[in-house]
C-alpha cells in the first residue's frame, strides 16, 4: 500500500510539472521569434521547440539554445562555444556594442542574456562574464 501511494505521488508530481510544457512547431512560435530565428540562424533549423507557461525554449540543429518570452522577444541566446550572430548583438544598447568593440574586439560572445539584476549578461568564449546595467554601462566582470 505504501509503495502504491509513493508511486502515485511521484506520478502526480511529474504530471503537474509537465502540465504547462508542450512541444510546438516552428509555425506555432510567435511571429517575432520566427523572424528572429530566420534572420539570425538561417543555416540552423529548429531541432525542437518547447512552450513552457508563456515562454519558449528553442534548440537549433547546431545545439544552440534560444529563449523567448510569450511575445517572441528573445531573452537569451547560448551558442555553446560558438559565436552569437552579429544580428543578435546589434540589438544590444549602443554602449555595450562600443564597449565590446573597444575592449574585446578579438573575443567572440558565446552567450547573451537579458537579466534582472543586470540588464544584460554576456559570456565570452574565453569564459569572461560581462554584466551591464540598462544603460549599457559595464558593472561587473567575472572570470
Amino acid at each position: 500500500m505504501n509503495n502504491q501511494i509513493l508511486i502515485l505521488s511521484v506520478y502526480i508530481i511529474c504530471a503537474l510539472s509537465l502540465a504547462g510544457c508542450r512541444v510546438v512547431t516552428f509555425d506555432n512560435l510567435p511571429s517575432e521569434a520566427q523572424v528572429f530565428l530566420t534572420e539570425n540562424f538561417p543555416e540552423f533549423p529548429v531541432s525542437y521547440a518547447v512552450k513552457e507557461c508563456n515562454e519558449y525554449e528553442i534548440t537549433l540543429s547546431n545545439g544552440a539554445e534560444i529563449e523567448f518570452n510569450g511575445k517572441g522577444e528573445w531573452k537569451s541566446v547560448d551558442m555553446h562555444h560558438g559565436m552569437v550572430p552579429d544580428g543578435v548583438l546589434s540589438t544590444l544598447p549602443a554602449p555595450i556594442i562600443t564597449y565590446l568593440s573597444s575592449s574585446f574586439a578579438q573575443v567572440p560572445v558565446e552567450k547573451v542574456k537579458k537579466g534582472f539584476r543586470y540588464a544584460y549578461e554576456l559570456e565570452l568564449v574565453n569564459d569572461l562574464e560581462l554584466k551591464f546595467n540598462s544603460k549599457g554601462v559595464c558593472r561587473k566582470i567575472d572570470d
